[in-house]
């Protein structure tokens, strides 16, 4: 799920997804500009990068992250030319 923090965009939620297999979770991802720079604002923050900055082709850059009590979320890049 996508948590899409634009002012151009309608307020809402999207980029859902079927589930692959049973047991996949569920992972909130807020879209900021850079991918980059949250993931250094989050260590800062005592946070953890999980799994680093990823391309998504035609949709841009993701990475997944761990707050203080170790629950996943992503963070998001949109970049239609991210290879």
């Amino acid at each position: 799920m996508l948590i899409d923090t634009r002012e151009e965009v309608l307020p809402g939620v999207g980029g859902t997804v079927r589930r692959q297999r049973p047991a996949q979770h569920i992972i909130n991802c807020i879209d900021v500009d850079s991918v980059e720079e949250y993931s250094s604002r989050l260590k800062n923050l005592v946070g953890n990068v999980f799994i680093p900055r990823r391309a998504v082709s035609g949709v841009g850059y993701f990475a997944i992250c761990l707050d203080t009590e170790y629950n996943p979320f992503g963070i998001l890049e949109i970049d239609e030319g991210a290879k």
